[in-house]
């Protein structure tokens, strides 16, 4: 019986890019103008379904402990966005790029609302953030969202 090496390959590939996404966003964190790639995320979790799940969640786990996010505070609001949001999206639009387009806008905007009302609940201050690099971030990652995905 011979065994078909593709398998492992495409495997192999996938460990090697959350690896190296992982790697980026530790170099993310020192230059603050290289987008954090959280809502390219986002979208490629929306996209694929749930196939590369436990790489994203690990990603996001790191995205949360090197931007002072509360722990799983980026799981809640994926389980929370695709739970709920994202079926009423899917509902009105039925466009692809539509879709990655307003998870990555929305993902954004809603994880640092939802951070907001978190820390608002605690009675903790909210870290600030400055907008023209919130901007900035949602339409890098939204053009490498659509270009990639």
């Amino acid at each position: 019986m011979q065994r078909d090496s593709t398998g492992y390959r495409s495997l192999s590939e996938v460990i090697f890019t959350f690896i190296a996404l992982i790697l980026y966003g530790a170099v993310a964190t020192m230059y603050p103008y290289l987008p954090p790639l959280f809502g390219f995320m986002l979208a490629l979790l929306v996209i694929t379904q749930k196939r590369y799940l436990i790489p994203i969640l690990i990603f996001l786990l790191f995205f949360e402990t090197e931007h002072n996010h509360f722990i799983f505070s980026t799981w809640l609001f994926a389980f929370l966005y695709i739970r709920f949001i994202l079926p009423m999206i899917m509902n009105i639009i039925d466009c692809k790029k539509c879709i990655i387009v307003i998870t990555v806008i929305a993902g954004y905007l809603l994880f640092y609302g939802l951070n907001h009302l978190i820390y608002f609940i605690l009675g903790d201050t909210f870290i600030s953030i400055d907008m023209t690099l919130l901007i900035f971030y949602i339409v890098a990652e939204t053009l490498l969202a659509v270009l990639l995905l």
